[in-house]
């Protein structure tokens, strides 16, 4: 299944061999010659031979993805499958990706990766022009590591917006994965309103452990539930309206909102806030944009 246009497409394939995956995603692409790609896959596929895959017909391109809580397209949705997004350079004039590997510390993981990107572009990342770049996050989902690496992220560049989310491992809590040209880590992260903090699980000794931080002396408030349906919907027809159209984007949905569709039977439902987009995404176990936060829908919305 698949939507294209000349210079965006996404992609689905429910195969679970990494090379037959990664044909059924390139097919459905055409002849997009794509400058930027991000793939998110079950925990089951071999994440790092698909990015490998993927790399190999477009050399030019940067290739990042990660594991998912389920994957979706603005057409279809599934869990054991794998989603996709492919830009031309038609909208991606400039990029450059890397694998930011935190043995090290976050912090220092994350200026090498950074320094990296800041040297492919000839940049200098401090002083970046958000009018003419965005950054894209994806963080390994299970060690806490979100915060900490939004904070280094805003320190190195204090200008740029990143969005992204937290890998996830569909609710197995064992190991999350992300993944760069073939290159893959189970402890980092592939770059390129009411913050809220979610309950994970109840713990052995009665206490809850949250999907992000919650620090001591940190005021929380109960919030009451909206309709997911109908705040998707608006939020989607805001940013068309200030954007004057939009193309397609890659969505980075919380599981806790998936968890919900699937308790209401309401994928389809939701799906249709996207139509007539080129959109791909998965279900996280966290979001980001300026910071982590929880039970929310971040996107990059593309023109």
């Amino acid at each position: 299944m698949t939507a294209m246009s000349r210079d965006i497409a996404h992609a689905f394939t429910s195969q679970r061999d990494a090379g037959a995956a990664a044909n059924e995603l390139l097919r459905q692409f055409g002849e997009l010659e794509a400058r930027a790609v991000f793939f998110f896959c079950s925990p089951s596929h071999d994440g790092a031979a698909l990015s490998a895959a993927l790399h190999r017909r477009y050399p030019r391109a940067e290739v990042i993805g990660c594991t998912t809580a389920g994957e979706l397209t603005s057409a279809t949705y599934g869990v054991d499958s794998v989603s996709a997004l492919a830009l031309s350079e038609a909208k991606v004039r400039r990029c450059a990706g890397a694998l930011a590997r935190f043995e090290g510390g976050v912090e220092e993981g994350t200026r090498q990766a950074m320094a990296r990107i800041g040297r492919a572009l000839e940049l200098d990342l401090r002083g970046a022009d958000p009018q003419k770049y965005v950054g894209v996050v994806l963080l390994e989902g299970l060690k806490m590591r979100e915060e900490d690496t939004n904070v280094a992220l805003g320190n190195i560049a204090p200008l740029l917006s990143f969005v992204g989310g937290s890998a996830g491992d569909n609710l197995e809590f064992k190991e999350t994965r992300v993944f760069y040209n073939g290159e893959t880590s189970s402890d980092g992260a592939a770059l390129g309103s009411p913050w809220i903090r979610s309950p994970q699980r109840l713990m052995p000794d009665g206490g809850l452990r949250f999907y992000c931080k919650v620090h001591d002396g940190m005021e929380m408030h109960l919030m009451r539930a909206t309709d997911l349906m109908q705040d998707t919907r608006q939020a989607i027809e805001r940013a068309r309206a200030q954007l004057g159209g939009l193309a397609g984007g890659l969505l980075f949905n919380c599981i806790l909102r998936r968890l919900e569709l699937d308790d209401k039977g309401q994928h389809a439902a939701f799906l249709r806030a996207f139509e007539g987009l080129q959109a791909a995404g998965f279900h996280t176990y966290g979001e980001s944009w300026l910071g982590h936060i929880n039970q929310t829908l971040t996107a990059l919305l593309i023109v």
